[in-house]
């Protein structure tokens, strides 16, 4: 393992997670796997992140209240989150643009692999 970051992935879809597990183990950091909103929150608040890869769509929870709650927490308030989502930006803009300085980018899937973990690793490194 290159480093001890944590980057946690909140997908459900199995498919998309795997590969997403995959792709940041394979940039070395360690990925931590969270099926759910719920999840997610329950392992931030045992074990805490470096960096968030949310969905958008899931059951229950969607990753637009996700980040609500993250944000609204000091504790993760300036976590950075990465969007990945099969919903295109245009396709809910004013939802996306009202949310634009709570997340740090966003990746349509299919995503530029290389994109992705270029982007991770720029904002890892300025978080220091």
């Amino acid at each position: 393992m290159a480093n001890n970051r944590r980057v946690l992935i909140v997908e459900d879809d199995p498919g998309t997670s795997g590969l997403l597990l995959q792709i940041v183990r394979r940039a070395g950091y360690e990925p931590v796997l969270a099926r759910s909103g719920r999840e997610a929150l329950r392992d931030l608040d045992q074990a805490g992140a470096d960096l968030i890869l949310l969905d958008l769509m899931m059951k229950e929870m969607d990753g637009w209240t996700l980040l609500d709650i993250l944000r609204a927490d000091s504790r993760f308030a300036a976590l950075p989150v990465l969007i990945i989502s099969a919903r295109h930006p245009r396709e809910d803009p004013t939802r996306v643009e009202a949310y634009a300085d709570k997340y740090d980018a966003y990746f349509v899937k299919p995503f530029e692999v290389d994109e992705l973990v270029a982007t991770m690793g720029r904002i890892l490194d300025e978080c220091g």
